[in-house]
């Protein structure tokens, strides 16, 4: 039986639509989550940090994307 690698099942096209996809999203959320934050932050609502936190998590995708790329 052969096994088959994340390269052969996919494809080197499909697997770059997929990082791509994942990282656009990240992103898109990223921002929605900082414009969040940063309103709650004016209004002194105590959870706006997490919401920081959160994009600053979402961050890491498209970072790890462009340094590896």
């Amino acid at each position: 039986m052969k096994r088959a690698f994340p390269v052969e099942a996919l494809g080197c096209f499909n697997r770059g639509l997929i990082a791509l996809t994942i990282a656009v999203v990240s992103v898109i959320g990223g921002l929605i989550f900082a414009v969040k934050g940063g309103l709650g932050r004016r209004r002194g609502d105590s959870d706006a940090r997490w919401w920081g936190v959160s994009a600053l998590i979402l961050a890491i995708p498209p970072a790890a994307l462009i340094i590896l790329a």
